[in-house]
């Protein structure tokens, strides 16, 4: 069926005019190639030649866009009497009809991966990549987004288990083009960027990713897109398994990331956590070391935000929610850092002061002796009494002044 319709693609492509070679009949060819090529016995028996009219198909559809780019779509009429209509009617369908094709051609087939680079398909599709992604977003919404869908999960199918084209894609896409895929609306071309990085990350390009300025980006949108996007499962591959087993990435950027992508850091690793025992899970001493410092900031930070809290209906949350024993479980958490201790004082303090119920909380509790921070409330002004096993706590008169 394939060597069928692929002498009727070359004699279509060979006449006169931008529209007649890329017009509803070119589309047809190109759909029942598509078709043809989803059974894996018609894959492995595809020519060379069909790669080189599928690389010709994909230049003229760029030259087509080129033309599209450089004059104003609002205009009724462009290069060569190609419409606005003309774009999302018939250009846009045929890219992604062509590179849906080479999509099904790589499948689980190396030979043909290797014919999409050795033909020049694989430069063509990123050509092409970024002119869609140079098209305003008015012109034929979802027509584009599956165009770009296509188009990247091509790359993808490409790249997937051949380390030659990994490299041409890499050394293409990164940093702008990927950065441009990751930072698209559209889901489903955002979770193929992923599989695309997930293919062509290795341990050196993930040093490279954290190390090198122009990464920086990329690497901050990973993590934000496993947050906007909770239910894609390529972005969480992506970061379960380059990303996290890095001994170099997140010690790296870690201070470049905000407080949601570090709380996005965490969640992974939380999610990680959770496996069954039997999965091997392996974290990096360096991550692991990272933890305990960024927790030790957290608490003095969350100490003092608590100390400075005056809201009576603020107070009485915090009982609400456990928050006392928190705070006091929370003055242990760094010996070496007073701040903890005196803010955790400063905490129990405003909670306390006027405040019976919190009061009653902190006497109900099991006596363990007196802390050493016992003389800090004295410090502030609250006496502290033991009687019959119980604590009791009051306001001491302030001195008369002299």
């Amino acid at each position: 069926m394939a060597g069928v319709r692929l002498p009727e693609l070359n004699e279509l492509l060979s006449v006169d005019g931008t529209l007649q070679k890329l017009g509803p009949r070119t589309l047809e060819a190109v759909v029942e190639l598509t078709r043809v090529f989803r059974q894996p016995e018609n894959r492995i028996v595809a020519s060379q030649d069909l790669f080189v009219t599928l690389t010709h198909l994909l230049r003229l559809i760029t030259q087509a866009l080129t033309d599209v780019s450089s004059t104003e779509l609002a205009d009724s009429e462009l290069t060569g009497g190609i419409t606005k209509d003309t774009v999302v009617s018939t250009l846009l369908p045929l890219a992604a009809e062509t590179v849906r094709c080479l999509r099904n051609l790589c499948v689980e087939c190396l030979r043909n991966q290797n014919f999409c680079r050795t033909t020049g398909a694989l430069e063509e599709a990123i050509k092409l990549l970024l002119f869609l992604l140079d098209l305003p977003r008015d012109v034929g919404d979802e027509v584009l987004f599956v165009a770009l869908r296509c188009c990247i999960q091509y790359l993808g199918n490409a790249a997937v288990g051949n380390v030659q084209n990994q490299c041409t894609v890499w050394n293409t896409a990164f940093p702008d083009l990927l950065l441009r895929c990751l930072l698209l609306s559209d889901g489903k071309a955002v979770d193929y960027c992923c599989m695309i990085l997930h293919t062509c990350l290795n341990t050196s390009r993930v040093n490279t990713l954290a190390a090198n300025s122009s990464g920086l980006p990329l690497a901050r949108a990973i993590l934000d897109v496993c947050h906007t996007h909770p239910e894609l499962e390529w972005p969480l591959l992506l970061v379960t398994q380059h990303v996290l087993p890095s001994s170099f990435f997140i010690p790296t950027i870690y201070q470049d990331l905000d407080h949601r992508q570090r709380l996005t850091v965490l969640e992974v690793l939380e999610v990680q956590l959770e496996e069954p025992p039997e999965k091997d899970i392996s974290l990096p001493p360096s991550l692991l070391l990272l933890l305990p410092r960024e927790l030790r900031q957290c608490g003095t930070a969350f100490l003092e935000l608590l100390a400075q809290a005056a809201g009576r209906e603020s107070i009485s949350e915090i009982r609400v929610l456990d928050g006392i024993p928190l705070i006091l479980d929370n003055t242990s958490i760094d010996e070496n850092n007073p701040f903890i201790e005196q803010w955790a004082v400063l905490a129990i303090h405003n909670l306390t002061e006027h405040n019976l119920e919190n009061q009653a909380v902190l006497a109900a509790m099991k006596r363990q002796g007196f802390a050493p921070g016992v003389d800090a409330l004295r410090g502030l002004g609250v006496e502290v009494e033991e009687r019959e096993d119980q604590l009791y706590f009051k306001t001491m008169k302030k001195a008369p002044s002299t």
